[in-house]
């Protein structure tokens, strides 16, 4: 099994209704993974409704690693 197809496997895909900024203070995987991806590719990026985030749940987070991975999903 090639490596992005195991990261397809463990993703989780998510789509937001509402732009980042509409949810506020509230918490989820889907807008903490949509801010993290802002402060790294720019707020341009993340501004519009339906975004929809791929992320992977780890045990462990590694700073660009991270971001390198949700990126690839």
């Amino acid at each position: 099994m090639e490596d992005h197809e195991v990261i397809d496997l463990l993703c989780e895909n998510r789509s937001m209704s509402r732009t980042l900024e509409e949810y506020g203070g509230q918490k989820s995987t889907s807008i903490s993974t949509a801010r993290r991806l802002a402060e790294f590719l720019g707020d341009q990026m993340v501004k519009d409704k339906g975004l929809t985030c791929q992320f992977i749940i780890s045990e462990v987070r590694l700073a660009l690693t991270f971001i390198f991975e949700v990126l690839m999903c």
